[in-house]
Formats: structure tokens, sequence, C-alpha cells
């Protein structure tokens, strides 16, 4: 979990977590996308819109997960020291994930639905995604 920047678990975002206290204390913050993705793979960012100008390969998150999947076991079956290390870029509530922030991954995933009502909230995302 990637905080905003210079934001830490707060009391109160602690005294909602629903015991998930640990992960929040684990979380970082860091001080640009590009420096909390650099260790990483590969990247999914998600967005409502599919973005050609962006020249990015798009996903669903049934078939991002497919290729998680492949590149984790590909790591495993070839006994490398270097685990696959994935993440998925998740934006604000309100505005998404900016075209920057978009470009500093290696792949974007958008949830198919309905065009006039292509915006989730996050946890409905998260959801949808972390469940494929």
């Amino acid at each position: 979990i990637c905080w905003n920047v210079g934001e830490n678990p707060t009391e109160s975002a602690l005294a909602i977590s629903s015991g998930a206290e640990k992960v929040l204390h684990n979380s970082q913050s860091f001080t640009s996308i590009h420096q909390a993705v650099a260790d990483l793979n590969i990247t999914w960012a998600t967005t409502a819109r599919v973005r050609t100008s962006l020249n990015k390969h798009c996903d669903t998150p049934r078939t991002a997960a497919k290729e998680m999947i492949h590149r984790a076991k590909y790591c495993e079956i070839n006994a490398s020291s270097n685990p696959a290390k994935i993440g998925i870029l998740f934006g604000c509530e309100a505005s998404g994930l900016s075209n920057d922030e978009l470009v500093s991954s290696t792949r974007l995933l958008t949830i198919p639905t309905h065009h006039e009502f292509s915006s989730l909230n996050l946890a409905q995302a998260v959801l949808l995604v972390c469940h494929e």
C-alpha cells in the first residue's frame, strides 16, 4: 500500500482499519509514482477509459490476472532468485490516475462497464480487480 506523498497512517485511519493495522504500518510513502514502481517488473494502471494515445496494451481484470499468474509461475519454474514483482495502480476516487501516472505503468487495466456509467468507486474497483 502506498500513501500520498508525505502522509503516514493517521490515528483515525488506524481506528477504522478493522484489524488491518499491520497492513497500514507496513505501508510506504514515496515522493513520486515513478519511485513507487521502480522495483516492480510489471505494473498495471487502472483507468475507466481506454486511451489509445498512450500506446499501451489494455487488459481486463481477468486477462491481467492470467498474465500475473503466468509471470509468477515463470519465475517459480525457472527458480529465479528474483520473484515476480507485480503492481496494480489505483488512482484517487475523485479523478483516478493522471496521464503521467498511466504512462509510468507497463500496461493498462480497465474494468468492463456500461459506457454511460464507466466510473466505479475505489473500493469497487479494488474488489473487482483482486477478485480475478
